[in-house]
């Protein structure tokens, strides 16, 4: 799934005109869409960073939710 918001956004990039085939409208919801479900799958890196803050014992789960939560 992040491979393909990574590919709706970078396709003018490479010479595919997605959002003139879409149309600007369709082609903001279904990267909308996508990328909220890739928040949803990598909800539990950010509750186990969340801990790790509780409990004052950073880890690599803290440092894998600062990533995916700047990425």
């Amino acid at each position: 799934m992040p491979a393909a918001v990574f590919a709706l956004g970078m396709s003018e990039q490479i010479g595919l005109p997605i959002r003139d085939w879409l149309g600007k409208a369709p082609f903001f919801w279904f990267q909308a869409v996508l990328a909220t479900a890739v928040l949803w799958i990598t909800q539990v890196f950010f509750r186990r960073g969340r801990a790790s803050i509780r409990s004052r014992s950073p880890n690599m789960w803290l440092l894998i939710a600062i990533g995916t939560g700047a990425s």
